[in-house]
């Protein structure tokens, strides 16, 4: 997913943020079961965010105010359940945290892949 929206990214920064920062993310969020669990989680974390704001940039850049709105909730909520883990505030409320900000940020993603790819073909070769 992040590599398809690096594709047709306005700018080379944001696709090599969205890029790079987007699958660091996801590779670290895969690493999360190993001895490592809270260093996995912090730099998941970090590297989402810089890939979100490189996104939110981006939309801001294209005026699609509804899924800036959208994403800015979703990072939102992501904040508060971050804020809560690391506060040790293990229970309910970081329960129900986690499970929105991971239903909310998987659907801003994919809502904002649609919109922004939407009718483009991008092919890069390598060099």
């Amino acid at each position: 997913l992040f590599y398809q929206l690096s594709l047709v990214a306005p700018s080379r920064a944001h696709a090599k943020l969205i890029q790079i920062a987007g699958i660091a993310s996801s590779i670290y969020q895969s690493l999360t079961f190993t001895a490592m669990h809270d260093l996995m989680v912090t730099l998941s974390f970090l590297s989402f965010l810089i890939a979100a704001g490189a996104l939110v940039h981006w939309l801001y850049l294209r005026h699609v105010g509804l899924l800036l709105l959208f994403g800015t909730l979703s990072i939102a909520i992501l904040g508060i359940a971050a804020a809560l883990y690391y506060t040790g505030s293990f229970g309910r409320a970081l329960s129900i945290a986690q499970k929105s900000s991971l239903i909310l940020c998987t659907a801003w993603l994919l809502l904002a892949h649609a919109c922004l790819t939407r009718g483009r073909v991008t092919v890069r070769s390598n060099p």
